[in-house]
């Protein structure tokens, strides 16, 4: 049996995942259909949640080059089903690039979201702030 493992952010629908990694070792050579390939989803990170792909093959001498292609096809299956394949800290803290996919991937018409702000009204006067004067020697 193979078994890989890969983190998705938790804003990807797990169904869409297990369907995409499915497809992916369906696609390889020396993956067996009968037994059944499986996703477990083994972890519940703080930002991602860790899928296990497991595939049955026919051929354990040729294990690494499996694995290989294996990985070729879950990053070819993934940018088809608009699932990117980046460390889910980065898109936590994403700052308007555009998104990690292929360009062959994107829409036609597709650009980066940019930067969203957000203008809070506060009734706050300059007499509502007081400015210390700094001083490092100041022991308060």
């Amino acid at each position: 049996m193979l078994h890989t493992q890969i983190l998705i952010p938790y804003h990807t629908p797990w169904r869409l995942v297990h369907k995409t990694l499915l497809s992916a070792a369906y696609k390889t050579r020396y993956i067996l259909r009968e037994p059944s390939s499986f996703v477990l989803q083994k972890q519940l990170t703080e930002t991602a949640i860790a899928y296990e792909l497991n595939a049955y093959t026919n051929a354990p001498a040729l294990m690494e080059k499996v694995y290989g292609e294996l990985h070729q096809n879950i990053v070819d299956r993934c940018n088809e089903a608009g699932i990117e394949l980046i460390n889910p800290n980065y898109s936590a803290v994403r700052d308007g690039n555009p998104v990690a996919l292929p360009g062959d991937y994107l829409p036609e018409n597709y650009t980066a979201s940019g930067f969203r702000i957000s203008a809070i009204k506060a009734d706050i006067t300059p007499s509502d702030v007081q400015q210390k004067p700094s001083n490092p020697k100041s022991k308060e």
